[in-house]
């Protein structure tokens, strides 16, 4: 399983989640890591590729968890509403 990394804005949003939604956010990470590289189980697990190294991870239906596939670890970038996620990858490009 792949280690994880954490931008400070991710968790500092994260700590300011309530109980129910941390522990929905945790549950993601864990299928990232648990599912990531094996394609053919990413559509039913809510994984799904952006551009480049770039990669989400749905929570729920509004909030999204992005997050980049580096050699050492999946660094999570951004953690937001579809908007958020919008704005962040315009920014990429």
């Amino acid at each position: 399983m792949k280690a994880v990394a954490f931008e400070p804005s991710v968790l500092r949003r994260i700590r300011s989640l309530g109980r129910s939604e941390r522990q929905l956010v945790g549950r993601a990470v864990q299928l990232a890591q648990e599912l990531f590289g094996q394609p053919h189980r990413h559509g039913g697990a809510g994984l799904r590729k952006l551009v480049g190294e770039f990669n989400e991870v749905r929570i729920g239906l509004g909030q999204r968890l992005v997050f980049e596939n580096t050699p050492d670890a999946l660094h999570f970038v951004v953690l937001g509403e579809h908007e958020a996620v919008r704005r962040f990858l315009k920014r990429q490009l």
